[in-house]
């Protein structure tokens, strides 16, 4: 009788083992594989949560427009490029090639991640009056000025990837896209504020 009382210890004991196992599994599993949505919905919450205070700004293309120029005018003033905001993000500038240098001209539909940051995807571009591959001028573009650490060009994807959660503020400010509908000019970011 003794006997038995110790073998249904031990499997009760082996029973609660693998049980706690199992349930240590499921869940470990169950955090891993969370949705990207959840994941990018919590890193939302901490932005919004550090010690800081958030602000949402609603803007329009022409005023954002002025402010995207002033920023490359006062921060790369050795760029001939300029920033229109229309329907898409149209870009214009000079490209120099083999010593001759052209009017440039692209198109770029932008898209918000869920993150906050900006992709500009290449629908149309001209050097001069040619339509030309999109990848070789990005290409050019990418080796011919130094840009800073957010904004990535990805000449075989044909887009430019915009990090704006890591852009540089005065003040240790931050920002995020939360709405860019040139075509009905809703703009809207997020702009959170240290305390």
């Amino acid at each position: 009788m003794n006997q038995n009382k110790w073998k249904r210890l031990f499997f009760l004991l082996l029973g609660f083992n693998v049980a706690m196992i199992l349930l240590i599994s499921i869940s470990l599993f169950i955090l891993l594989n969370k949705p990207i949505e959840e994941k990018e919905r919590e890193e939302e919450l901490l932005y919004e949560n550090r010690d800081g205070i958030s602000f949402q700004i609603e803007t329009n293309k022409r005023d954002l427009n002025r402010m995207i120029n002033h920023y490359i005018e006062e921060n790369f003033g050795n760029i001939d490029y300029h920033i229109s905001l229309k329907d898409r993000v149209e870009l214009y500038g000079i490209l120099s090639i083999f010593g001759l240098t052209v009017d440039l001209k692209m198109t770029f539909e932008p898209v918000v991640l869920n993150n906050g940051d900006l992709e500009l995807h290449q629908k149309d571009m001209y050097v001069g009056k040619l339509q030309v591959s999109p990848s070789l001028v990005l290409k050019l573009i990418k080796s011919s000025y130094q840009f800073p650490n957010w904004v990535m060009i990805e000449p075989n994807k044909e887009k430019v990837y915009l990090s704006i959660r890591h852009l540089e503020l005065k003040s240790d400010m931050k920002v995020r896209i939360k709405q860019f509908d040139l075509r009905e000019d809703r703009i809207k970011i997020s702009l959170q504020v240290p305390i």
